[in-house]
């Protein structure tokens, strides 16, 4: 069940109110600093407290309580639509949390393992992606929706198709509570299925994918992004550039492997796109050096762990990964994707520091 819409509007208002939403952009816009809401929120005054407590940091408080904040009706509501859980130790977030970004409130999961993603990459598509006005655009791997809902800003119409049934629940939630149900639509199925229901042509095709290289033996679920960490963003493209106006253009951020100063996944893409009379403009963003002790390498090789792989046997998986590849360094990137007929396929502005993933 989703939040109705006078739920939705309920709760945003007393968001805005309260001081919600500028206590979560002091950290920034879009950020997931929780630490740092951890570290003020006892220098706030009740309500906002309590609801930084509640919707930030996934704090459980008195059922009671929450009564009081939230008023019988627009609790019952959260409950029924899976945001909030409810027992004898009181109500919290199902793994939830409210942020901000680029004015809109929406919801994803802070959890380890999330299934409704938001974090810097996001923030990076979110910021360098270009309007389409009056245009049609379509979000793919569309998660909490925050990037449909920014398209659906100039946009004739937009479309958001999202795999996952938990996240398009989330999506249709986040989409009532920023009033855009009626300006997005959103489909909960898979891109070789969407895909089929296009009849005319797109005029922006945006797209965060799962993009983390996987050695055979890792499973990152959501975040899989194959061997080379585009596998899906090429499956995407061979899928949806037959299907982008003449004029149109497609944007995507993605990890991209390289050696030694050179990000050699441009080339391959660069042969994809000459496959459909397309250029691309890469941006490097962030590089990562493939090697213990780097900060992203040491995440990388630690989101593999789990009860079957331990922190060494990650590592061992990761470092014959790379070196069959012939790669030591990974690469994050913007691309922009246009059809046009260009001798070279895939030009680079290499803005990429070692230590530094995306724009945020």
């Amino acid at each position: 069940m989703s939040l109705d819409s006078a739920s939705a509007l309920a709760l945003r208002t007393l968001l805005e109110r309260s001081g919600y939403r500028t206590f979560h952009h002091g950290f920034g816009d879009g950020n997931v600093h929780h630490w740092k809401w951890r570290r003020f929120v006892d220098r706030l005054d009740d309500p906002l407290r309590t609801l930084v407590a509640l919707f930030l940091l996934q704090r459980t408080i008195d059922l009671e309580r929450a009564k009081q904040l939230l008023g019988d009706e627009l609790l019952a509501s959260l409950i029924a639509a899976n945001v909030f859980q409810s027992d004898e130790a009181g109500v919290r977030t199902t793994g939830l949390s409210l942020i901000s970004f680029r004015g809109f409130l929406f919801f994803f999961e802070l959890v380890p393992k999330p299934r409704v993603y938001f974090n810097d990459d996001s923030i990076t598509l979110g910021t360098c992606q270009h309007p389409a006005p009056n245009g049609l655009t379509l979000d793919l791997c569309s998660g909490t929706g925050i990037q449909a809902m920014i398209a659906a800003q100039h946009a004739r119409h937009t479309d958001a198709v999202e795999i996952d049934e938990r996240a398009t629940a989330i999506a249709a939630i986040n989409l009532k509570l920023n009033r855009f149900e009626e300006r997005v639509t959103l489909f909960n199925e898979g891109l070789d299925d969407y895909v089929k229901r296009i009849t005319e042509p797109l005029d922006l095709i945006t797209f965060n994918p799962p993009q983390l290289p996987a050695p055979d033996g890792i499973d990152y679920s959501v975040g899989n992004g194959g061997p080379d960490g585009l596998a899906m963003t090429k499956r995407i493209l061979s899928l949806y550039l037959p299907h982008l106006a003449s004029s149109g253009s497609i944007e995507f951020i993605g990890c991209g492997l390289g050696r030694d100063g050179n990000p050699l996944f441009t080339e391959d893409l660069g042969t994809l796109l000459a496959e459909h009379d397309a250029y691309g403009h890469a941006q490097l963003i962030g590089l990562t050096e493939l090697h213990r002790g780097d900060r992203t390498y040491e995440c990388l090789v630690q989101t593999a762990v789990n009860d079957d792989i331990s922190v060494e046997r990650s590592y061992e998986l990761f470092e014959k990964h790379f070196q069959a590849l012939g790669v030591n360094e990974m690469y994050t990137f913007f691309m922009r994707v246009d059809k046009q007929p260009r001798a070279k396929r895939v030009t680079v502005a290499n803005l990429a520091e070692v230590g530094k993933d995306w724009v945020a």
